[in-house]
């Protein structure tokens, strides 16, 4: 299946393309004006939740692979 998007409108889709990630401090690694990926929890203990942001190495060195069994 393919779609072709005009770039100059003005639509969801185009929005998200064209947008730049966000900057910022990575909570895992502690780099600044990094590229962030997504916002993580840290579990630290039962009542200590950490939600951070969470930068593109750090997600993709600590992701893993869902296995359908």
């Amino acid at each position: 299946m393919c779609a072709w998007y005009n770039l100059n409108s003005s639509d969801k889709i185009t929005k998200e393309i064209v947008e730049k990630p966000p900057l910022g401090k990575c909570g895992f690694c502690g780099s600044h004006d990094v590229k962030i990926k997504t916002r993580m929890k840290i579990y630290i203990s039962e009542h200590e939740i950490e939600d951070t942001n969470c930068c593109f190495s750090c997600y993709h060195q600590n992701s893993k692979k869902a296995i359908a069994t």
